[in-house]
């Protein structure tokens, strides 16, 4: 019985030591404290999942990006275009486009009513021809035109649009972004290509595309209108030819000349 007592307060003892000697050879951290042993954990599953998703999306954007151009599209050389004075305006402004809201398939555009086959909070952008007879808007990931009827009915279906600047080479490709009419058939739109960390704009220009003859081609604005990077450069009014942009100087006008095809 005794010798029963005995091993167990010698193991109780031992115990003691063992825990003391484990304390004292952890760390201690910079408030005196030492630090328990931690044992890693495996990694939690959603956050392993959200990586996963992250890394997909990284993967189909840079096949995206990588995308031919489509064989109706034609790629031109940069048009010139220059800047002009025009205080007040060569010709009367027009609204350069919307966002609509609200669950209706209908929508009243300067005294016309167009009708949707689909709710208008679908669509993220549009805008309506100078003659009112199109309109080319944003539902989902790509812009098209489509025809609008005498009833103010849109076509059931449309013309496709360039989604991304196919004439630069993969590292410096992005998706075109809002697009306005100049002309019944010609279009402008602005780019704006964030860097990779996604925290600045590396790139920012302007682009033009022609309905009817399917030409895209990258805006040459003058030397020194803007930089390359600048993220203020912003399409602010449509005035026949003629646009204003918003730069580091202030507002502008440049006059984008008439393309031969």
């Amino acid at each position: 019985m005794k010798r029963t007592i005995f091993l167990t307060l010698v193991l109780a003892l031992f115990g003691c030591q063992e825990k003391t000697k484990d304390s004292r050879s952890a760390p201690i951290d910079d408030q005196g404290t030492r630090k328990r042993s931690v044992t890693t954990a495996p990694i939690d599953q959603e956050r392993t999942e959200i990586a996963g998703s992250a890394r997909l999306r990284s993967e189909q954007m840079s096949s995206a990006l990588a995308a031919p151009a489509p064989g109706w599209l034609a790629l031109r050389a940069p048009i010139q275009v220059k800047q002009v004075e025009i205080e007040p305006p060569k010709a009367t402004p027009r609204s350069i486009g919307l966002r609509p809201a609200g669950s209706a398939s209908s929508i009243e555009l300067y005294g016309k009513k167009i009708l949707f086959d689909f709710p208008i909070n679908e669509i993220a952008w549009l805008a309506l021809s100078p003659d009112g007879e199109r309109i080319v808007f944003r539902r989902g990931e790509f812009f098209e035109i489509r025809e609008i009827g005498q009833d103010g009915r849109i076509a059931q279906t449309g013309t496709p649009m360039p989604f991304l600047n196919y004439d630069a080479p993969n590292s410096r490709r992005w998706f075109l972004g809002n697009w306005y009419w100049i002309t019944n058939f010609e279009l402008i739109c602005k780019i704006d290509r964030p860097s990779e960390a996604g925290d600045m704009i590396e790139e920012a220009g302007l682009y033009y595309y022609n309905n009817k003859s399917r030409t895209l081609a990258p805006v040459a604005l003058p030397s020194g209108l803007v930089e390359r990077n600048d993220p203020n450069l912003e399409v602010l009014q449509i005035s026949g030819r003629d646009v204003k942009l918003r730069t580091p100087n202030g507002a502008v006008w440049i006059e984008v000349p008439a393309v031969s095809q």
